[in-house]
């Protein structure tokens, strides 16, 4: 990954071009741009020390580090991207993850953001989801990613993306309501081939833990390859191994002990991704 403080000085360039920082004004104080950016004040001192030396800003003692007249050609600038994920948690930060590496890998400029962490009154993450890319559409970004709360979400904002002429990927899920780019995993396969090697292991009652199939065509699929396998190895399906339940991970404990006090002759289980899978773990 690049220096941290290459990404601090193309993030101020950047902000620059779009009149956040107004030529002949100051910045703000090491201390502050050290809090916004989560860089210590001796990476912030190397950015302001390069921005000095190739004329961007300069310093008066005493006073501060001020953005000089000149400015930035915006024609220069490196280009920006948007990634908007719905919540925070292990799953998601490895998305983040990769994305960030390859982002400072070719000095583009990259914004997150997390649905539901957006100010404002309360409202359903996927009415937040919908308005939020209608707004992002409006900045002009040289691209936007996107990973959808359920498959189901994002129609208007997609439309109005895509009215914009702004390129746009979703992650990890299709959207049939209008024509949008995705990279998906193989969630059919991928599901039938991990049901398969439990099955492989001498297992034949098997519970598992998933979303309802309201939460779109990921866990539909997955739900599917797990079903297939079982009947493709001639295992006799139990719809009451089979738990389905909200968004609520704290429910997760709850739910698997039900099961396997209802059903105390399950020997293994197959959850619908990693994030069920590392709450469950503990409890069995």
């Amino acid at each position: 990954m690049d220096k941290k403080f290459e990404l601090v000085i193309n993030d101020i360039k950047y902000k620059i071009t779009q009149n956040v920082y107004i030529p002949g004004k100051a910045l703000p104080k090491e201390t502050e741009l050290a809090e916004q950016y989560g860089f210590s004040r001796v990476t912030i001192r190397r950015a302001m020390q390069e921005l000095v030396s190739e004329g961007v800003v300069y310093r008066i003692s005493g006073r501060g580090t001020f953005i000089n007249a000149g400015g930035i050609n915006p024609a220069v600038r490196p280009p920006n991207f948007f990634i908007v994920m719905p919540y925070r948690d292990s799953e998601m930060f490895k998305f983040v993850h990769g994305i960030e590496e390859e982002m400072a890998r070719n000095k583009y400029l990259f914004s997150f953001f997390f649905i539901d962490k957006l100010d404002g009154e309360k409202t359903s993450l996927s009415e937040d989801y919908d308005a939020f890319l209608c707004y992002l559409s409006k900045l002009n970004p040289n691209g936007i990613f996107c990973y959808p709360p359920n498959s189901t979400d994002g129609c208007r904002g997609y439309k109005e993306i895509i009215k914009n002429k702004i390129p746009l990927i979703l992650l990890d899920k299709e959207f049939g309501g209008c024509p949008v780019n995705s990279v998906v995993s193989d969630n059919y396969f991928g599901m039938y081939d991990l049901t398969r090697y439990v099955v492989d292991k001498g297992h034949r009652k098997i519970g598992y833990l998933s979303y309802g199939d309201s939460f779109g065509d990921t866990i539909v699929k997955r739900k599917k390859g797990f079903l297939d396998c079982l009947k493709d190895n001639a295992i006799e399906i139990n719809d009451t191994y089979i738990k389905d339940y909200a968004y609520d991970f704290k429910g997760v404990k709850v739910i698997l002990n039900d099961l396997l006090t209802d059903h105390p002759d399950i020997t293994a289980i197959v959850c619908s991704n990693d994030s069920i899978a590392e709450r469950c773990y503990p409890e069995l």
